[in-house]
């Protein structure tokens, strides 16, 4: 048990530490510092590497730079050049000599193995059937990342996902519960707090020789209704929406509500309670159900103000409210066509 716990500190220890750049160093001068920007350069990318010193002044120091054992740049003051990696799979080493009038040469040895990950991300939120767009994340909706990372070794075999060391951050704070390996998946639950998220991921080999980093930026919005006509033949008609008003030709026409981004289960747990008011008064035979049938009155004209208002009470940060102006028209037939 002692020796269990020993591990389990020694490897979230290991999680904590930052990255400072995704360069494997080979060897090098503690005085010579060195910078590279981007801090994970991605394949075909050009990217700079600086270097700083504390104990000698190198703008009076020349540098030699190398790239695979070649020298392609020397000169005075030269602390900083701009190389570029290689495809998938590629290995850069970048050699940095330094010669100095008080320290002696100063050098640094760095190697470059390009990567990428790709981050995707879904909402366990509502959208109708056949919906063409994205289900939105809302405040305290369930949201899954995928980490896909391409890592390509020296012979051109795509590494195993399931090999790789991820480290997960949401806004710039390591998630160290769902960090370590073969876990590219972090799941959201339960955001309390309305304001976006950076969500980062830094994917590493087990010998280190190979990072790469990715983050994007979730943003909530706020869950909605839109309303459809329900047709007693083809059901409800969501290739088109009611949005500001609704003519109602026939006796009697149903109007369906359909929560957009609110969660998937508590939806189907029953959860979401409806709120229906028609000019003021609340229809009580139609609360808690999202479809509300809809008569002409005697007089058969005029309108009315159609209300409803959503609540989750299970997210309580997740409610909606919307209108629908009805118009009651003369008879013309079914109200499929009527706004046709």
């Amino acid at each position: 048990m002692l020796i269990n716990k020993i591990k389990k500190i020694i490897f979230l220890g290991a999680l904590l530490i930052p990255f400072f750049v995704s360069a494997q160093f080979l060897g090098s001068d503690s005085s010579l510092y060195v910078k590279i920007d981007p801090k994970f350069p991605k394949p075909n990318q050009e990217f700079s590497v600086k270097i700083e010193s504390y104990v000698t002044d190198l703008n009076l120091a020349e540098t030699y730079w190398f790239k695979n054992g070649t020298l392609v740049e020397k000169g005075f003051g030269l602390n900083s050049f701009i190389f570029k990696t290689g495809g998938l799979g590629s290995s850069n080493k970048i050699d940095i000599q330094v010669k100095t009038s008080n320290k002696g040469t100063l050098t640094k040895t760095i190697e470059i193995t390009p990567a990428e990950v790709d981050l995707f991300w879904e909402a366990n939120s509502s959208v109708p059937p056949l919906y063409k767009g994205k289900a939105l994340s809302s405040y305290q909706s369930d949201i899954k990342v995928v980490a896909i990372p391409n890592f390509v070794d020296s012979k051109g075999y795509f590494l195993n996902s399931k090999d790789l060391i991820y480290r997960w951050k949401k806004d710039m704070r390591i998630i160290a519960d769902s960090s370590g390996i073969g876990r590219n998946v972090l799941v959201l639950k339960d955001n309390k707090i309305p304001n976006n998220q950076i969500i980062s991921v830094e994917v590493e080999t087990k010998d280190g020789k190979v990072l790469a980093a990715e983050n994007l930026n979730i943003v909530y919005s706020r869950p909605e209704i839109i309303f459809y006509e329900k047709n007693p033949l083809l059901g409800s008609v969501y290739s088109k929406a009611l949005e500001n008003s609704f003519v109602l030709s026939n006796d009697e026409s149903s109007i369906v509500a359909q929560p957009f981004f609110f969660s998937k289960d508590d939806i189907v747990n029953g959860n979401l309670v409806y709120k229906w008011v028609i000019d003021k008064k609340e229809i009580e035979e139609a609360q808690g159900d999202n479809i509300m049938t809809l008569t002409r009155p005697e007089n058969g004209s005029g309108s009315v103000y159609l209300n409803l208002g959503i609540t989750n009470f299970n997210r309580i940060m997740q409610f909606a409210s919307t209108q629908l102006k009805i118009n009651f028209g003369e008879p013309i037939g079914s109200g499929l066509f009527n706004n046709i």
